[in-house]
């Protein structure tokens, strides 16, 4: 079991992939090439407008956590609407 903390940040550094490799016209300098395989299928299921929601939700919800609701809540929610 993970904390909410290190289950957002992965999440967050999958959108970040997915972001960086639809934007890209082949391989991203730095990116592992198996990494870089497995986002491409991914990234299919996902338009641009999506995946900036998705980075702009993550980033909200981690700079409100505790404020307004909990991390792990938010987590269950945005995992939900996807």
């Amino acid at each position: 079991n993970g904390s909410p903390e290190e289950i957002h940040g992965i999440l967050f550094w999958q959108v970040k992939n997915l972001a960086l490799v639809q934007s890209s016209s082949g391989q991203v300098p730095g990116m592992n090439p198996f990494v870089y395989r497995k986002t491409s299928g991914f990234v299919k299921n996902f338009t641009q407008a999506e995946i900036k929601d998705i980075a702009r939700s993550l980033d909200n919800m981690f700079h409100n956590r505790d404020t307004y609701s909990t991390l792990d809540i938010e987590l269950e929610k945005l995992i939900l609407a996807i």
